[in-house]
């Protein structure tokens, strides 16, 4: 037992030294004569007292930093998870069964294009923008690949909601290519970013439509042409909300299309979106501006969810984020998902669960992981405690209402999200 005990002494102690230089609370002198028993433990005349190894004044908490052959630099900091040793010496040569990034069939002024991306293409606006419109899909399509995005991709990434998706960006831009049909004469202008937005929904629509083979070409023509839109307006001189929702949502389609794309590109397109979002105020609360109100919570909800997916991705890959909370004060959006119990008492909703859970919790755990001086021990039993406390609710909880017969894949999927949460904070 003694034997035992002495070994689980060792792991603790060099878990302790991984985390913290202060040693363990557990492993206080008196605490480990414990394991020899009372007879052991007292003291013997001109015994010299027996020196433990001390601690390391320094930690290994740095991360994994590798260097190429061609200069190539990737970088995990210590909160990323071990599976990122696998991306830390991965070659990023593209691998022959990929397909050419410019589909076969495209123009060659929408091809010429792609190459400016995400900078402003020079040339002629309106013949692109209309050779763009032609390769809209047919409407019942379109609706068809917006309304699996919304049940089968936005449980987790949730830039736009359904009716300004439909309202604002769906219902436009078909009613543009309608009066072209009929009156026969081109579009003079659209704004190319909004139709970047239709182009990436039907992407993400088209990726996780369980009738096509994996990573369709389907998906990857709308992707292509979404990135063409984008190219021909800048993105960095004057962004609107539609131009941080394609960046964000081009991350979105990196994080799922598979091995062309990595996760580098798609933390790297999120924080983009966040910088471009702080360009034009989305992390002040416009309420103070007496914008009316259905804007002021299309804000917010955009904010939020860029905020707290930008989190995550910052943690898996232990990367600093672009947004501290010392620098906002966007309220959240209306829970217009709470509900009522039969007690009276108020059921909070799967976003606002969230929201407040990436400001409370995860914000100060990314912080403290990966800041350049490592956190003490007492820091770490604080956070741990928080996040415990922070418990699932039942009605959030996939793993507590099992009975619900109503429960669509896409909600459980959500409630299983919210449960990630707490495990990668803890």
């Amino acid at each position: 037992m003694g034997h035992r005990i002495r070994e689980l002494e060792d792991a603790l102690s060099i878990m302790q030294s991984n985390v913290s230089i202060e040693p363990h609370p557990l492993l206080r002198e008196d605490l480990l004569g414990i394991k020899f028993g009372p007879e052991r433990r007292q003291p013997v005349e001109n015994e010299q007292p027996v020196s433990r190894p001390t601690m390391p004044s320094t930690i290994s908490a740095l991360g994994t930093l590798t260097i190429g052959d061609r200069g190539e630099a990737k970088y995990f900091g210590p909160s990323a998870g071990s599976e990122t040793l696998f991306l830390a010496g991965a070659n990023l040569e593209e691998d022959s069964d990929v397909d050419d990034e410019v589909p076969p069939d495209i123009s060659s002024e929408i091809a010429r294009i792609f190459a400016s991306i995400p900078f402003e293409e020079k040339g002629n606006q309106e013949m692109a923008i209309n050779l763009l419109f032609d390769r809209l899909p047919p409407q019942t399509r379109a609706s068809a690949l917006c309304e699996t995005y919304l049940e089968q991709a936005a449980w987790a990434f949730r830039p736009i909601k359904r009716d300004e998706l439909m309202e604002e960006v769906f219902g436009p831009v078909y009613k543009a290519l309608r009066e072209r049909q009929s009156s026969g004469n081109p579009i003079a202008w659209f704004s190319p970013h909004k139709l970047s937005v239709v182009f990436l929904i039907f992407a993400l629509g088209a990726l996780v439509d369980l009738t096509l083979e994996p990573y369709s070409k389907e998906a990857e023509d709308y992707y292509n042409t979404s990135r063409a839109c984008l190219s021909l307006r800048s993105a960095f001189d004057s962004p609107e909300i539609c131009t941080v929702q394609a960046i964000v949502l081009m991350a979105s389609y990196h994080g799922l299309a598979g091995k062309r794309y990595t996760m580098d590109s798609a933390w790297s397109l999120m924080s983009l979106g966040a910088k471009l979002a702080q360009s034009f105020g989305l992390h002040r609360d416009c309420a103070r501006w007496n914008f009316d109100p259905k804007t002021v919570e299309r804000r917010r909800s955009l904010f939020w969810e860029l905020f707290s997916a930008e989190q995550f991705y910052s943690l898996a890959l232990g990367r600093p984020p672009s947004i501290r909370l010392s620098y906002v004060d966007c309220e959240f959006p209306i829970d217009d998902e709470a509900s009522m119990d039969d007690k009276g008492n108020t059921l909070t909703g799967y976003y606002r669960w969230k929201y407040e859970f990436s400001r409370d919790l995860f914000s100060c755990v990314i912080e403290q992981t990966l800041a350049a001086e490592p956190p003490k021990y007492e820091t770490i039993l604080e956070l741990d405690r928080k996040v415990r406390e922070k418990k699932l609710p039942p009605h959030l909880n996939s793993f507590m209402d099992v009975g619900d017969e109503d429960c669509t894949p896409s909600t459980y999927m959500r409630k299983c999200l919210l449960g990630q949460y707490r495990s990668v904070s803890e």
